[in-house]
């Protein structure tokens, strides 16, 4: 079920399971998309996208910016080290990723130094 709250903290839950934070202006976007489906039950997709289409997609505009073509997953991972850069710690990285011990981040990015992963000070939710 799709549960968009907005307040001071503003979540995304999908199907009770990992709940992530987004910016206000994401969850407004969504909401607006929502209200424009046509028979739209909670239960459904909110993107109704196949892994080809994204697959397809992701060659098209690879092939028209003329860079090298990453694999979906990939994105994950990219996403991590933005984070990382940024100084966010492990364990708000691992939850945003949705692993279930703080482990799997640092096996991951065994590249990244401890005096790195200590000096993530970050701490407040990301956003």
């Amino acid at each position: 079920m799709l549960n968009i709250q907005i307040g001071l903290n503003v979540i995304f839950q999908l199907f009770n399971s990992r709940i992530i934070t987004i910016p206000p202006f994401l969850c407004t976007i969504i909401q607006d998309y929502v209200q424009k489906l046509y028979d739209y039950e909670p239960s459904d997709r909110l993107f109704p996208v196949t892994k080809y289409y994204l697959h397809h997609e992701m060659d098209r505009g690879c092939k028209k910016s003329k860079v090298k073509r990453i694999r979906i997953h990939d994105l994950r991972h990219s996403h991590a080290s933005l984070l990382i850069e940024m100084g966010f710690s492990p364990l708000l990285i691992s939850e945003r990723l949705g692993h279930e011990n703080i482990q799997t981040i640092t096996n991951i990015f065994p590249s990244v130094s401890k005096q790195a992963w200590r000096s993530g000070t970050k701490t407040e939710t990301i956003k």
